[in-house]
């Protein structure tokens, strides 16, 4: 099972406050690290809507 990247790309820009379908969700298979190469996995704290940033401690 390969992995997947997950992109949330603007799809057109928008006038005024940004819509649904001013985006877009890519996904793509990421393919297998070469001789010399790696992967990396990035991963980001998940915040509540509505709790301050500095709540949360890196």
């Amino acid at each position: 099972m390969n992995p997947v990247n997950h992109q949330m790309r603007l799809a057109a820009r928008p006038a005024g406050l940004p819509a649904r379908s001013d985006w877009e969700l890519a996904t793509k298979s990421i393919p297998a690290p070469g001789l010399g190469e790696f992967v990396v996995a990035v991963s980001y704290p998940r915040q509540r809507a509505g709790t301050p940033y500095y709540y949360y401690y890196y």
